[in-house]
């Protein structure tokens, strides 16, 4: 969500550059500078990692005031998940953030957000778990000179899990209630030579949850008692290097009536910590393809992406066609 405030951020501030003062002193802008209205719109691809199967997406959609000086954003995701032990994971997290200039220089950003979820558990134990959470938190985008760009955000949520599931002996029914805490920052440069540009990007994050005591009607040989389980927490820390290179092909890069070809190497290490610690770091890239029409209405993305991170790894694909009336 904070990455898709920067890149419009970013996006607007250089569609701005193209603003003059006419003869009389007034400032003129080219039709479609600015920010504007954008409908719901949805977008989806498909990742195949080493030992499961996801689909997942995302929507969008913005609106401003009357003056334009907040804008109500609607963003989320969904995705299913299914992994080679036949477990199946279902997820869908929307969020409403209302965003504010505070300066010139400075977007501040405050959101409410819920989650919906339900698994299907398949291994020593078959059973359901279903999932309910919200979620506040604030977002900021600052520009700190020409070429470089700040953003972070915090978030905390609340949820509620129900689980129940069971084998041949034992039979368990319970929920579970916890809260989790994510914040992260990132620096962005923005440098431009000729018809390239390139976005060199320095990220952290961080994520933690607290499992807490999960209690348990349980059932076994015809005979009921109560039990609990200490879920503990887990949390994960996440440095990553992106040196984004965007090179316009025909245009300006993101300009209009532009074809703009995109290479994103990565570099990540991260650390997760729950029953175990891990340490992994790994790396990837990804490519991509934008065409906009003369009159900004049309536009086709086209893109691939993989990162392998420890023993995991993840490819993805993308295909957008767009045509505005």
């Amino acid at each position: 969500m904070t990455e898709d405030a920067r890149t419009r951020f970013i996006g607007a501030r250089n569609r701005e550059e193209q603003c003059f003062a006419d003869d009389t002193g007034q400032i003129v802008c080219p039709d479609g500078v600015g920010r504007r209205d954008t409908p719901l719109d949805f977008t989806g691809d498909l990742s195949l990692g080493e030992n499961q199967f996801a689909t997942r997406g995302s929507f969008f959609g913005q609106r401003g005031s009357a003056n334009s000086d907040v804008w109500r954003v609607i963003s989320g995701t969904f995705n299913i998940t299914r992994n080679d032990d036949g477990a199946t994971s279902a997820l869908i997290s929307g969020r409403v953030a209302w965003e504010h200039n505070q300066s010139e220089d400075t977007l501040l950003a405050y959101y409410i957000g819920g989650d919906v979820s339900r698994s299907e558990i398949e291994d020593n134990f078959n059973g359901t778990a279903t999932g309910y959470s919200l979620s506040l938190g604030s977002y900021f985008v600052t520009e700190l000179r020409d070429d470089l760009f700040a953003d972070g955000y915090a978030s905390l949520g609340y949820g509620v899990t129900q689980l129940e599931m069971s084998n041949d002996t034992l039979g368990l029914d319970g929920e579970h209630r916890g809260l989790s805490f994510q914040t992260g920052a990132s620096v962005t440069g923005v440098y431009e030579k000729g018809a390239i540009e390139f976005w060199p990007q320095l990220a952290a994050d961080y994520g933690y949850s607290s499992i807490g005591t999960v209690d348990f009607d349980a059932e076994a040989f015809g005979l009921v008692d109560n039990v609990s389980l200490d879920g503990g927490d887990v949390s994960i820390f996440k440095v990553s290097f992106e040196p984004e290179i965007k090179v316009a092909i025909s245009g300006d890069v993101e300009g209009f009536a532009s074809t703009t070809f995109t290479v994103t190497p990565r570099r990540s290490c991260q650390r997760t910590s729950g029953t175990t610690t891990q340490e992994d770091c790994g790396g990837g890239a990804g490519i991509n393809l934008s065409t906009r029409s003369d009159d900004d209405l049309g536009r086709f993305d086209a893109g691939i992406s993989v990162e392998r991170i420890g023993d995991s790894t993840q490819a993805s694909a993308q295909l957008k066609l767009e045509r505005r009336f």
